[in-house]
Protein backbone atom coordinates (compact mmCIF):
# COMPACT_ATOMS: atom_id res chain seq x y z
CA UNK A 1 0.00 0.00 0.00
CA UNK A 2 2.52 2.10 0.83
CA UNK A 3 4.34 1.85 -2.40
CA UNK A 4 1.15 2.81 -4.16
CA UNK A 5 0.79 5.92 -2.23
CA UNK A 6 3.94 7.10 -3.12
CA UNK A 7 3.58 6.51 -6.98
CA UNK A 8 1.20 7.88 -6.84
CA UNK A 9 2.59 11.56 -5.07
CA UNK A 10 0.75 10.85 -2.02
CA UNK A 11 3.73 11.23 -0.41
CA UNK A 12 2.79 11.55 3.07
CA UNK A 13 0.80 8.52 3.28
CA UNK A 14 2.96 6.60 1.89
CA UNK A 15 5.27 7.51 4.58
CA UNK A 16 2.71 6.74 7.08
CA UNK A 17 2.45 3.39 5.34
CA UNK A 18 5.93 2.64 5.70
CA UNK A 19 6.55 3.39 9.28
CA UNK A 20 3.42 1.11 10.32
CA UNK A 21 4.86 -1.79 7.82
CA UNK A 22 8.33 -1.46 9.59
CA UNK A 23 6.56 -1.25 12.91
CA UNK A 24 4.80 -5.04 11.88
CA UNK A 25 8.45 -5.94 10.44
CA UNK A 26 11.81 -4.00 11.53
CA UNK A 27 13.59 -5.79 9.20
CA UNK A 28 11.87 -5.22 6.14
CA UNK A 29 14.51 -3.76 4.21
CA UNK A 30 12.56 -2.41 1.24
CA UNK A 31 11.10 -0.37 3.35
CA UNK A 32 13.48 1.68 5.13
CA UNK A 33 15.13 2.27 1.54
CA UNK A 34 12.30 3.38 0.20
CA UNK A 35 11.08 6.03 3.21
CA UNK A 36 14.66 7.17 3.08
CA UNK A 37 14.02 8.44 -1.04
CA UNK A 38 10.92 10.31 0.58
CA UNK A 39 12.52 12.26 3.84
CA UNK A 40 14.88 12.45 1.26
CA UNK A 41 12.59 14.45 -0.71
CA UNK A 42 11.43 16.58 2.40
CA UNK A 43 14.90 17.78 2.99
CA UNK A 44 15.80 15.38 6.05
CA UNK A 45 18.88 14.15 5.12
CA UNK A 46 20.06 13.11 8.58
CA UNK A 47 17.19 10.67 8.89
CA UNK A 48 17.53 9.66 5.38
CA UNK A 49 20.74 8.41 6.03
CA UNK A 50 20.26 6.38 9.25
CA UNK A 51 17.03 4.46 7.46
CA UNK A 52 18.94 3.96 4.21
CA UNK A 53 21.90 2.95 6.58
CA UNK A 54 19.21 0.47 8.23
CA UNK A 55 18.20 -0.58 4.65
CA UNK A 56 21.78 -1.92 3.26
CA UNK A 57 21.95 -3.33 7.12
CA UNK A 58 19.25 -5.80 5.71
CA UNK A 59 19.66 -5.94 1.91
CA UNK A 60 22.70 -5.37 1.37
CA UNK A 61 22.37 -7.96 -1.64
CA UNK A 62 20.03 -4.98 -3.21
CA UNK A 63 21.11 -3.10 -6.11
CA UNK A 64 18.70 -0.73 -5.83
CA UNK A 65 19.42 -0.32 -2.13
CA UNK A 66 22.89 1.23 -3.05
CA UNK A 67 21.87 3.61 -5.96
CA UNK A 68 19.29 4.78 -2.93
CA UNK A 69 22.39 4.62 -0.53
CA UNK A 70 24.40 6.36 -3.19
CA UNK A 71 21.62 9.46 -3.84
CA UNK A 72 21.57 10.31 -0.24
CA UNK A 73 25.30 9.95 -0.27
CA UNK A 74 25.25 12.89 -2.99
CA UNK A 75 22.64 15.06 -1.19
CA UNK A 76 24.97 14.95 1.56
CA UNK A 77 27.91 16.26 -0.32
CA UNK A 78 29.83 13.03 -0.24
CA UNK A 79 30.17 12.22 -3.69
CA UNK A 80 33.01 9.61 -2.83
CA UNK A 81 30.68 7.53 -0.88
CA UNK A 82 28.03 7.85 -3.90
CA UNK A 83 30.24 6.46 -6.21
CA UNK A 84 31.03 3.62 -4.51
CA UNK A 85 27.34 2.83 -3.98
CA UNK A 86 26.66 3.53 -7.75
CA UNK A 87 29.58 1.65 -8.04
CA UNK A 88 28.52 -1.90 -6.20
CA UNK A 89 24.57 -1.04 -7.70
CA UNK A 90 26.17 -1.84 -11.29
CA UNK A 91 28.24 -4.79 -10.16
CA UNK A 92 25.27 -6.68 -8.42
CA UNK A 93 22.70 -6.44 -10.97
CA UNK A 94 22.95 -5.33 -14.16
CA UNK A 95 19.20 -4.48 -14.56
CA UNK A 96 20.57 -1.70 -12.65
CA UNK A 97 23.28 -0.91 -13.98
CA UNK A 98 21.90 1.95 -15.84
CA UNK A 99 20.72 3.67 -13.12
CA UNK A 100 24.29 3.15 -11.17
CA UNK A 101 26.11 4.73 -14.68
CA UNK A 102 23.49 7.61 -15.19
CA UNK A 103 23.66 8.71 -11.29
CA UNK A 104 27.42 8.87 -11.69
CA UNK A 105 27.21 10.46 -14.82
CA UNK A 106 25.01 13.16 -13.09
CA UNK A 107 27.35 13.17 -10.57
CA UNK A 108 30.25 13.90 -12.35
CA UNK A 109 28.07 16.49 -14.54
CA UNK A 110 27.65 18.19 -10.83
CA UNK A 111 31.38 18.08 -10.12
CA UNK A 112 31.88 19.95 -13.79
CA UNK A 113 33.57 16.84 -15.04
CA UNK A 114 31.99 16.79 -18.56
CA UNK A 115 34.30 13.88 -20.01
CA UNK A 116 33.79 11.43 -17.23
CA UNK A 117 29.99 12.25 -17.24
CA UNK A 118 29.61 11.40 -20.95
CA UNK A 119 31.48 8.32 -20.68
CA UNK A 120 28.92 7.18 -17.99
CA UNK A 121 25.61 8.65 -19.22
CA UNK A 122 26.95 6.72 -22.31
CA UNK A 123 27.29 3.85 -20.62
CA UNK A 124 24.08 4.37 -19.15
CA UNK A 125 22.16 4.52 -22.33
CA UNK A 126 23.73 1.70 -23.54
CA UNK A 127 22.74 -0.11 -20.42
CA UNK A 128 18.98 1.49 -20.71
CA UNK A 129 18.61 0.10 -24.34
CA UNK A 130 20.26 -3.64 -23.96
CA UNK A 131 18.07 -4.51 -20.85
CA UNK A 132 14.95 -4.23 -18.51
CA UNK A 133 14.59 -0.68 -17.39
CA UNK A 134 11.44 1.97 -16.87
CA UNK A 135 9.88 2.81 -20.21
CA UNK A 136 11.03 6.91 -19.85
CA UNK A 137 14.93 6.16 -19.18
CA UNK A 138 16.04 6.47 -22.46
CA UNK A 139 14.17 9.24 -23.59
CA UNK A 140 15.96 11.00 -20.30
CA UNK A 141 19.16 9.78 -20.84
CA UNK A 142 19.17 11.20 -24.34
CA UNK A 143 18.15 14.58 -23.21
CA UNK A 144 21.13 14.78 -20.67
CA UNK A 145 23.29 13.57 -23.47
CA UNK A 146 21.96 16.05 -26.04
CA UNK A 147 22.06 18.90 -23.61
CA UNK A 148 25.76 17.81 -21.97
CA UNK A 149 26.64 18.18 -26.23
CA UNK A 150 25.45 21.13 -26.34
CA UNK A 151 27.18 22.93 -23.55
CA UNK A 152 30.09 21.49 -24.76
CA UNK A 153 29.91 22.90 -28.02
CA UNK A 154 28.84 26.35 -26.67
CA UNK A 155 32.30 26.12 -24.37
CA UNK A 156 34.28 25.47 -27.32
CA UNK A 157 33.35 28.72 -28.98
Amino acid sequence: LADAYAASGEKHKAIEHYGRALEINPGYGDAYANLSTLVLGQGRVELARRLIGNALKLRPDRAEVWIKHGNIMAASSEDSLAEVSYRRAIEIDDDWAWAGHFNMGMLYLGRGDTLHARTQLQLALDKALSGRRPQETEPAIRNVLKNLQATGREHQR
